[in-house]
C-alpha cells in the first residue's frame, strides 16, 4: 500500500514546484466569487503577514487590514506589479536562442564601408598582404555598409486559405517613439520597407541592447503558424568545420544584412506588413523573423557557391574559404568575390576576414588541421549559475553538449543532469551531490577539451569504441 501511494504522489507531483512567500510579499488569492460561489477568481493583492508552517500563511487585504485570513499555499500566487507607462514587450537581448526571431534595424550612416576595412592575417607579411589587397581592390563594389539586392532568388511565403492575420499594435514607452520613428524613417530611405494597405498586420515589439539602445523587431509568429515549410536542408556544422580546419590559408566574409538583399514576391509583401503607433508599413525584401527565411537564404547561397565545394563552404551568410597555398587561396577568394559581385550581392567589409591562419567559425577555432571550442563560448559555460528547473538544465545540456565531442565520456558525465529531465519528474529540479559534481566535472572537462584534428581521407583511419549501460563512444585516430 506504501508504495502503491508513494507511486501515486510521485505521478500527481511530476508537475509540482516547490512555493514559498515572504513576510510583506504581495500575493493573490484564490477565491469564490460573489456572484457565484461555485466559480473562483484569483483577487488582491494581499500582503503576507506571517507564515505558521511550511504550506500555511496568514495574509491581509492590502485596502483593510483589519482583518487577517490563513491560506494554504496552493492557494497564493504571487503578485506582479505592472509598469505604468510601458505596454511594450521588452526582453534583454541574448544570444541564446530567443523565443521567436528577431529584426535588426540597419544604422547603416554608423557603419564604415570600404576594403580598408577588411582585416588581413599578421602571420601573412608585407608582400602577401599587398598581394591580398590588391586582389579586393579589385572588387570595390562588393565590400559596402549598404545590402545589395540581388535577382538570383525571391522569397515566398505561402499560406493557403489563410485569411488575413491583424494584430494591433504594441503601446510604446515615451522614451523611445522618437528612436523608433527615425529607424522607420531609414528603413524608409534605404527602400527596404514602404507604406502599406495590406489587411495583414504584425505588432512590432522593442528588445533592450546591451549598449543601451533598444533593437526594432517583428513578431512574425502568428503567419509562421500558417506558413507552409521549406524543406530546405540546412548544411551540418560537424561537415563544415572538418572541411574548413584542414585549410592553412583561411578567409571568412560575412554578408552585409543577407535577408534584405533578397527581394520579396510581389504576392507575399502585403503578408509581411507591419503595424507601429506612426502606421503601417511592409518589407520590399525578406524581414528577418520569417519561417522560411534560412530555407531561401541557404538555398541561394548553396547556388552561388555551386562547383566551388573544394575550397568554400557557408552556413548562412557565414562564407569561409580554404586553400593550401597561398596562390590557390588568392584564386579561390578572386571566384567567390567575382561570383558575389555578379549576383549583386554586397560584404560587410568589417567582418570580413582574408589570410588568416586560424579564424573563428560557428562557435570554434579552426585552422592548420586543427578544431578547439571557441574560448568565450567555453567562459560563458563556466559561469552559468547552478540550474534550478528542467529548462535551465536543458539549456546548460545544450549549449555544453554542442562541445560534446571535445570531452570524452561525454554521456557518462552528463547522465545525474541528463536524469533530471525525465517526464517523470518535477519542474524543479532537486539538486544532489551527484548533479553538483556532474555540472562541475563537465565544466572542468571543457576547460581541459583537447584539440581535434582535421580528418585526412587519404590516411588510414582507426575507430575505438566502447559502451556502458548509459552511453557509447568512439575514438577516431
Amino acid at each position: 500500500m506504501e508504495t502503491a501511494q508513494a507511486q501515486q504522489k510521485a505521478w500527481y507531483d511530476r508537475a509540482a514546484c516547490s512555493r514559498s512567500f515572504c513576510v510583506g510579499q504581495k500575493v493573490l488569492v484564490l477565491k469564490p466569487q460573489r456572484q457565484n460561489k461555485l466559480q473562483a477568481a484569483w483577487q488582491g493583492p494581499y500582503k503576507v503577514v506571517t507564515q505558521l508552517g511550511d504550506t500555511t500563511y496568514v495574509v491581509v487585504s492590502c485596502a483593510d487590514t483589519r482583518i487577517q485570513r490563513t491560506f494554504h499555499v496552493n492557494m497564493l500566487k504571487a503578485f506582479h506589479e505592472r509598469p505604468e507607462t510601458v505596454d511594450a514587450i521588452c526582453a534583454p537581448a541574448a544570444e541564446e536562442m530567443e523565443p521567436f526571431p528577431l529584426e535588426e534595424l540597419p544604422g547603416v550612416a554608423k557603419q564604415p564601408s570600404g576594403v580598408d576595412q577588411v582585416q588581413l592575417g599578421e602571420e601573412l607579411g608585407p608582400e602577401k598582404q599587398a598581394q591580398a589587397r590588391q586582389l579586393l581592390l579589385a572588387y570595390p563594389g562588393v565590400f559596402s555598409a549598404l545590402p545589395g539586392y540581388t535577382d538570383q532568388a525571391v522569397h515566398q511565403v505561402d499560406t493557403p486559405g489563410q485569411r488575413p492575420l491583424r494584430q494591433p499594435a504594441y503601446r510604446l514607452p515615451e522614451a523611445v517613439r522618437e528612436s523608433m520613428r527615425a529607424e522607420i524613417r531609414e528603413m524608409l530611405e534605404l527602400g527596404v520597407i514602404e507604406p502599406s494597405a495590406s489587411p495583414w498586420a504584425s505588432p512590432v515589439v522593442l528588445v533592450p541592447k546591451k549598449d543601451g539602445t533598444t533593437r526594432f523587431c517583428v513578431d512574425y509568429r502568428r503567419i509562421n503558424d500558417c506558413t507552409i515549410t521549406d524543406a530546405y536542408p540546412m548544411p551540418r556544422v560537424d561537415e563544415l568545420l572538418d572541411q574548413i580546419s584542414g585549410g592553412h590559408f583561411l578567409t571568412t566574409v560575412d554578408l552585409c544584412k543577407g535577408y534584405w538583399q533578397i527581394p520579396l514576391a510581389e504576392e507575399a509583401t502585403p503578408k509581411s506588413a507591419f503595424i507601429t503607433p506612426f502606421g503601417l508599413y511592409q518589407f520590399r525584401v525578406m524581414p528577418f523573423g520569417m519561417k522560411n527565411a534560412p530555407a531561401t537564404f541557404q538555398r541561394l547561397i548553396d547556388r552561388l557557391l555551386d562547383g566551388l565545394q573544394g575550397f568554400a563552404c557557408a552556413y548562412l551568410d557565414d562564407i569561409a574559404i580554404y586553400s593550401q597555398t597561398w596562390e590557390e587561396h588568392l584564386d579561390h577568394v578572386g571566384t567567390v568575390l567575382g561570383r558575389i559581385r555578379d549576383a549583386n550581392l554586397t560584404l560587410k567589409p568589417e567582418k570580413c576576414k582574408v589570410g588568416m591562419a586560424e579564424v573563428q567559425y560557428l562557435g570554434h577555432r579552426v585552422g592548420c588541421g586543427i578544431q578547439r571550442p571557441e574560448p568565450a563560448k567555453i567562459e560563458a559555460i563556466l559561469d552559468w549559475p547552478t540550474p534550478v528547473t528542467k529548462t535551465q538544465v536543458l539549456a546548460f545540456l545544450g549549449t555544453a553538449g554542442y562541445y560534446r565531442k571535445f570531452v570524452p565520456h561525454y554521456s557518462d558525465l552528463a547522465k545525474p543532469l541528463t536524469d533530471l529531465t525525465k517526464k517523470s519528474l518535477p519542474r524543479q529540479v532537486l539538486w544532489s551531490p551527484e548533479c553538483e559534481q556532474a555540472f562541475r566535472q563537465l565544466k572542468a572537462a571543457l576547460t581541459q577539451a583537447p584539440l581535434l584534428a582535421a580528418p585526412n581521407y587519404n590516411k588510414r583511419f582507426v575507430v575505438h569504441t566502447d559502451a556502458s549501460m548509459f552511453g557509447l563512444g568512439a575514438d577516431l585516430s
